[in-house]
């Protein structure tokens, strides 16, 4: 039941594998590092839903903590658990994609190891999706909760659920919400004919981005799922898109970045590769350009200069250990 290398489960052409009849409904993704503190809640708020036709999967990333004896010994309980350790810890991106990869059924969520559902959740998200084919992620309302599981409030909710694509696509890269539709249910025929989601800061909202632009975000007006904001999570603990980039990816910890600039190009790279009509793809290009306005164009600059500055000082350090 456990793998211990990092195996992706795509095909040759890299498409996942699509759902069968033999799937179950709803594949749901578990990435964790070191969440030996809330991991067990999350894996039981799943284990107890209503809808029961269901497959959980655990993409650990090498924790060093409890956290692969925890979720072992769910596994061995349970067999819709499928428990994977990844033997090298490559980024929470690369573990969410993973987890993804694994998955056989028609709809997908992804759950933080923090997060939790109420019993009903999948349920009430399935019979939307299953009654209206224009919606392609259907959220409940986000309960944002502390440490102890108290609740400090909601969570924001972003707008898409307009028929016009480039309506949607807008409100999306807006920054007035917290990208909580990325825990939402997924249809994953749709998520599979999107660009996996690429490895920088903030690049939830960029692919949230393209399923937008393939149909509408739906949400219930129910509070079923519950956010932990924690001092632990990766948005406390690295406030800065830069210092982030090492959470995504361990490489960046000597490795250059421009996080502002490969998200304006994936914005780009999405909006051309999904099938719109040509008066909807000038319309979310257009969108860009207020996106730049919003003070993107400054911080793509400030990038420049980051890494300019790094530059200089490596090669001061390197002329100084020279001499």
């Amino acid at each position: 039941m456990y793998s211990n290398n990092f195996v992706s489960q795509k095909k040759q052409d890299g498409s996942n594998e699509p759902y069968t009849n033999d799937g179950p409904k709803v594949s749901v993704g578990l990435a964790v590092y070191n969440g030996e503190n809330y991991v067990a809640q999350s894996i039981e708020s799943i284990l107890n839903q209503t809808l029961s036709d269901l497959e959980l999967i655990i993409t650990d990333n090498a924790s060093t903590d409890r956290t692969s004896e925890i979720c072992k010994a769910y596994a061995e309980k349970d067999n819709r658990i499928k428990y994977h350790r990844n033997a090298t810890n490559i980024g929470a991106v690369r573990s969410e994609n993973l987890a993804f990869s694994m998955s056989h059924g028609k709809y997908f969520q992804w759950l933080g190891h923090d997060d939790f559902c109420a019993p009903e959740s999948l349920t009430e998200c399935v019979s939307v999706l299953e009654s209206d084919n224009s919606v392609v992620l259907c959220q409940p309302s986000v309960i944002e909760i502390d440490g102890s599981g108290n609740s400090v409030g909601l969570g924001p909710w972003c707008d898409a659920s307009s028929y016009f694509a480039h309506e949607r696509f807008r409100n999306v890269i807006k920054m007035d919400h917290k990208c909580y539709e990325f825990y939402g249910v997924i249809r994953s025929e749709i998520l599979r004919k999107s660009r996996e989601q690429q490895v920088y800061v903030d690049s939830d909202r960029t692919l949230l981005s393209e399923l937008a632009l393939y149909g509408r975000f739906h949400r219930l007006k129910k509070d079923l799922f519950f956010r932990r904001i924690h001092p632990q999570k990766s948005t406390i603990l690295f406030p800065s898109w830069r210092d982030r980039m090492i959470w995504y990816d361990p490489v960046y910890k000597t490795k250059l970045s421009f996080p502002f600039w490969m998200q304006f190009a994936d914005y780009l790279r999405r909006i051309y590769r999904v099938k719109l009509s040509y008066l909807e793809k000038i319309r979310c290009y257009y969108c860009m350009i207020g996106w730049l306005r919003e003070g993107h164009g400054k911080s793509m600059v400030k990038d420049i200069l980051i890494v300019i500055q790094k530059i200089f000082f490596r090669a001061i350090s390197w002329v100084q250990l020279k001499i």
